[in-house]
């Protein structure tokens, strides 16, 4: 699809929130290069780019927490000068950024008020009101469920990002900016958090989504505003797009658009040696698998809801999950690990969800990390020992494109897709016979996303590995996977394949009784 000029795509109606010619430079190089931007009261706008497309700088500029170095911002035709994000917000711009900023030794409650006087009666902190608004609040996105006298600390990640959301439309923002707001959040979470925005919408507020997550922009979105390299390169209707369509926009490339909008080739049944067999699971119904088995070639997914056991299933697979109630056989040879060591000696090795805190190791280079834990073992220490070290990493930034790295580099530094690039160079280079995965591609964009989805192909299929995956998002899960088992409860209550694994089949099994 060729690519739009946004000049030549106007709004249905006056713009709310008007952008015109925004820039912003560090050392030189544009962040976001005269970027311009509308968004009609009433609208939902997707803004969307790979990692490193400017998204990210034109949302902190709309925040005031980053002054821009040329441009202007306008809200109902009146320029505004936002010095910080209590400026934006006093203007009617609220942003909910990715990182949330929320406290955590406080209540739920306590983070909604956030930002503006506790309720007072008779001198004192009327705690009982509090509480009783964040409750109205919640209910009224559908979670009338979440206890808010709880620490935020001790709730689960998708109830934090609800806590922002409620705190944003307390603030009665005329614009809402929401960046990645579904990433840690299941199907039915992200309904109600869209049902939510829509009305909205409805009665007048402007919302910007940032998301990687296609199928969920075109559910949700009127038009979408697409930048590569700083610059808006397109913008288009959603009702005149597709997956493959945006996704060419996205990347610039609409060979990849093709490909990575799914439509895979699937592995044939019993093609390959069984190379991992789980037994002793528990199944609800009859005729549902008490076994899980991966063969060679073959990606197979754990599907579920937030508590349905997926990633205790993977890290007691594994030995990182204590003591287990299963039974793990690879290749044929049944010991289950009762460690991450005792695991990567049997030849597996796991992929954590959250690669900042359980995967990567702050402070030591690229290619330290991707040498992780294979360094003790006859390494040459000094010097030597480290132009190896630096040469291996080489090898592997080499081989994976992981772009912007160097080996004595720091990772933090890179984009979200190619850390988890990182992660992937130090599991290959175990050479396991299983990865097991656990949401492997979180808050990457889509062009790393694929380039990740061919580095699992890769191995299954070129290299005879064996592939177990758990992720919430169920698009990517029906792209990748030949098979997918689905729990609840932490019971096997279904088992998908072909053309049985698809979204629907997936959540009728997920919610079924």
């Amino acid at each position: 699809m060729e690519a739009v000029d946004v000049a030549e795509v106007p709004v249905q109606a006056a713009p709310l929130l008007q952008v015109r010619g925004l820039s912003k430079a560090f050392g030189g190089v544009f962040a976001a290069n005269e970027v311009d931007l509308d968004l009609a009261s009433g609208e939902i706008l997707g803004l969307v780019g790979e990692n490193g497309a400017g998204k990210s700088t034109v949302v902190k500029m709309l925040s005031g927490t980053l002054a821009p170095d040329a441009g202007e911002i306008s809200l109902d035709g009146e320029a505004l000068k936002l010095h910080g994000a209590r400026a934006a917000r006093a203007a009617g711009i609220s942003v909910i950024h990715q990182e949330l900023a929320l406290i955590d030794t406080f209540s739920v409650a306590e983070n909604v008020f956030l930002g503006e006087p506790y309720p007072r009666r008779n001198g004192a902190i009327a705690w009982g009101q509090m509480r009783e608004e964040a409750r109205a609040a919640f209910a009224a996105l559908g979670h009338e469920e979440v206890d808010v006298t709880r620490p935020v600390a001790q709730v689960p990640v998708w109830e934090r990002w609800f806590t922002e959301v409620v705190r944003g439309l307390r603030e009665r923002s005329r614009v809402l900016v929401l960046d990645e707001p579904t990433a840690a959040m299941e199907p039915a979470d992200v309904d109600k958090l869209f049902a939510a925005i829509r009305a909205l919408a409805a009665a007048g507020t402007g919302v910007i989504i940032v998301s990687h997550r296609i199928g969920e922009l075109l559910s949700i979105c009127d038009r979408v505003q697409v930048m590569r390299d700083g610059r808006s390169v397109a913008i288009a209707e959603v009702s005149g797009l597709d997956a493959a369509a945006l996704i060419g926009l996205i990347t610039g490339d609409e060979k990849l658009g093709e490909t990575a909008s799914g439509g895979r080739a699937k592995a044939p049944a019993n093609g390959g040696d069984v190379v991992l067999s789980v037994s002793g699971l528990r199944a609800s119904g009859e005729g549902v698998p008490t076994k899980l088995e991966v063969r060679a070639g073959e990606v197979v997914g754990v599907a579920g809801l937030v508590g349905s056991g997926r990633s205790t299933l993977l890290r007691q697979i594994s030995g990182a999950g204590g003591q287990n109630e299963i039974s793990v056989a690879i290749d044929g040879v049944e010991e289950t690990p009762g460690s991450p060591r005792a695991a990567l000696e049997r030849g597996i090795v796991m992929l954590p969800e959250d690669r900042l805190r359980e995967g990567l190791v702050g402070g030591l280079p690229v290619a330290a990390n991707i040498k992780l834990g294979r360094r003790g073992a006859g390494r040459l220490r000094g010097l030597i020992g480290r132009r190896r070290e630096e040469e291996h990493g080489r090898r592997w930034i080499d081989r994976l494109s992981i772009r912007g790295a160097a080996p004595r580099g720091p990772w933090e530094a890179l984009s979200g897709g190619n850390q988890q690039k990182v992660l992937f160079a130090r599991a290959l280079d175990r050479e396991p016979r299983l990865l097991v995965l656990d949401e492997p591609t979180r808050g990457v964009d889509v062009g790393a996303r694929a380039e990740l989805h061919g580095l699992v192909r890769s191995f299954a299929t070129e290299q005879g590995g064996g592939v177990l995956v758990a992720t919430s998002d169920l698009d990517e899960l029906c792209d990748l996977c030949d098979r997918a088992i689905v729990l609840r409860e932490r019971q096997v209550v279904g088992e998908l394949a072909g053309d049985a694994l698809t979204r629907d089949q997936i959540l009728r099994a997920c919610y079924e009784h």
